[in-house]
């Protein structure tokens, strides 16, 4: 399986500043499985969007599972990026600030206006079988859990998670205000 580096696939672009068919079709692809998730959409559907060759699709990607996987990896970089983005400049701060931070951070996803649910929740759901895939959102899972355990004391850290976690589900009209949250950080303040 190919691997793709982030800094590849978000700056594809050649000296003239044509993104290469490679990121326009992960772009696509990426964008639609956002919007319809990943069993709805068909490689003639990304490879008719992207304005490419079939062939262009399989050489770059050889399958569907494969450009799912890059799609996956995009997204995981992407989040853990904008994640620890929100907490870096915060390194003086408390641990209170920088979770109201991470907090904030999940609410400002959701609430964009081409937010569609969460592409790693959907992997999750309709590609559970692709155990490498799994794999790849689990570690995800991990980093994301080691960042709120450094945060928060003892198991507080798994409840912490697990809201943020569920934040990111479609349809959830009981989120948290963030004095709400508060209340939660409370039960496990450092």
């Amino acid at each position: 399986m190919t691997e793709f580096k982030l800094e590849k696939i978000s700056t594809g672009s050649n000296v003239k500043g044509v993104m290469s068919k490679k990121c326009v079709i992960l772009n696509t692809a990426h964008s639609l499985f956002k919007s319809y998730g990943f069993n709805s959409v068909g490689v003639d559907r990304i490879i008719a969007e992207s304005n490419v060759a079939k062939m262009t699709f399989y050489n770059n990607f050889g399958s569907k599972d494969n450009l799912i996987f890059a799609c996956v990896e995009f997204e995981i970089e992407s989040q853990k990026r904008e994640i620890l983005r929100a907490i870096e400049p915060l390194d003086e701060f408390t641990s209170r600030e920088k979770l109201q931070a991470i907090y904030q951070w999940h609410i400002d996803h959701i609430s964009k206006p081409d937010y569609n649910g969460c592409l790693l929740n959907k992997a999750l759901i309709e590609l559970w079988h692709l155990k490498h895939l799994i794999s790849a959102i689990e570690s995800f899972n991990t980093l994301k859990f080691d960042i709120v355990a450094n945060l928060v004391k003892g198991t507080g850290a798994k409840t912490v998670l697990n809201f943020l976690n569920g934040i990111m589900q479609p349809a959830n009209s009981y989120v948290l205000n963030m004095q709400e949250f508060d209340s939660l950080i409370d039960l496990y303040d450092k």
